[in-house]
């Protein structure tokens, strides 16, 4: 389950708040979860204005939900980041070769001071009807960001780390692999080459994960490779993966592109 809140004012998005929900059961014991606008975890989209958490520790019975937004440091903003449409895709496959679109236009975003404020809202309430004994075990969330830049003989990788339990907790471990070819990583993930993360401390949702692995060999210009991050948790149970591909370049700052 989902628990995510909206913050608008005069119907434009607010960003950087401190949002809280509380979520109690009708035996008086209450969870607090802080929602997040981080684009990792439950939530769809970074700095849009709904934060988001999973709700993970469900509990036989009805539960209320309240949430508190404020902003007493003075970090919240306004944005016109626009909701919904069609996300910018930067490539597609056709046949396993990789097709790539144009680059996406930038956009110049003006963001404004919110003052400050503390708000308090009732949502509606919801009922929970375990079928076992204990609540289910969820496997880590999808990492959903993660980008590569290839540097001489090796590459930097960087993610948003998941939790143990979707977005809660910190995941045991994590599995990266690469491949030149598109099809081994997403039909036959556990025959591409893989890297040692045996150095890798993981870190807790939505902390930064930054990484570097090197090749055992040289690089040549215009080379693409595809990576691919799984996590698992305490109980083996493995999120899903995400591929990404990667086209080394001479220039300075080498381009990036998402599958």
């Amino acid at each position: 389950m989902i628990v995510f809140a909206e913050v608008s004012q005069n119907y434009k998005p607010v960003i950087k708040a401190e949002v809280w929900a509380t979520l109690e059961s009708e035996s008086g014991s209450a969870q607090t979860l802080q929602l997040l606008d981080n684009g990792a975890g439950a939530d769809a989209f970074k700095d849009d204005g709904v934060y988001s958490r999973y709700f993970t520790q469900m509990k036989n019975g009805r539960s209320s939900l309240k949430v508190r937004v404020k902003n007493q440091d003075g970090q919240a903003r306004f944005t016109f980041q626009k909701r919904g449409g069609a996300p910018y895709v930067p490539g597609y496959v056709v046949n396993g070769v990789v097709e790539l679109n144009p680059q996406k236009p930038p956009v110049s975003e003006e963001s404004l001071e919110v003052g400050s404020f503390t708000r308090t809202a009732t949502g509606e309430s919801f009922e929970v009807t375990l079928t076992g004994s204990t609540p289910p075990n969820f496997p880590p969330n999808k990492i959903t960001d993660l980008s590569a830049e290839i540097q001489d003989n090796s590459v930097l990788l960087n993610w948003t780390a998941p939790g143990e339990d979707l977005d809660q907790g910190t995941a045991k471990s994590y599995e990266i692999r690469w491949s030149f070819d598109l099809k081994v990583l997403r039909f036959n993930f556990s025959n591409a080459h893989v890297f040692n993360t045996t150095a890798v401390s993981q870190q807790e949702f939505g902390s930064v994960e930054q990484h570097s692995f090197s090749f055992s060999f040289t690089i040549q210009n215009g080379t693409t490779i595809f990576f691919a991050v799984q996590s698992e948790d305490k109980v083996n149970l493995k999120s899903p993966t995400l591929l990404k591909l990667q086209r080394s370049s001479l220039v300075q700052n080498p381009k990036k592109w998402h599958i």
